[in-house]
């Protein structure tokens, strides 16, 4: 299972239907959430202009032990997945006046022709309301 926080994380398939998502409670500990936003914030930058609202940052893992920490754990759930590891988080902020991503088509191919398997969310914080993410196309 997943490891987070010195403890072993329960890994839950969300629904039997339709794509396969699930839910690892306890993935990241609270000190390595705080860790990547800290990391990442004095970098975020406005997200496109009149397509995607809110703040980003392409976080660059290689180097720091707790990133490598999360990612690893990240790729050893998926250890058939036959692909370089990333070599950056994508680290987003939306305010809370109700800014948001557009709809995720999580589906793309890249110039070398590799196309995009998996998606792996890890929410920094909780909101008081709202924060769905749909995946229309999954």
């Amino acid at each position: 299972g997943a490891r987070g926080g010195g403890r072993y994380a329960e890994v839950v398939r969300v629904a039997d239907e339709g794509p396969r998502m699930y839910l690892v409670e306890g993935f990241a500990s609270a000190e390595e959430v705080e860790h990547v936003k800290k990391s990442a914030e004095p970098f975020l930058t406005p997200s496109n202009p009149g397509t995607v609202t809110g703040m980003r940052y392409e976080l660059p893992i290689d180097g720091d032990p707790v990133l490598e920490g999360i990612r690893k754990r990240m790729m050893d759930m998926f250890p058939a997945l036959d692909a370089p590891p990333q070599a950056t988080f994508r680290v987003r902020r939306y305010p809370p006046d109700g800014s948001y991503h557009p709809l995720h088509v999580d589906h793309f191919k890249s110039g070398d022709g590799s196309e995009l398997v998996l998606t792996i969310m890890l929410y920094l914080s909780t909101p008081s309301q709202g924060g769905e993410t749909y995946f229309p196309k999954a």
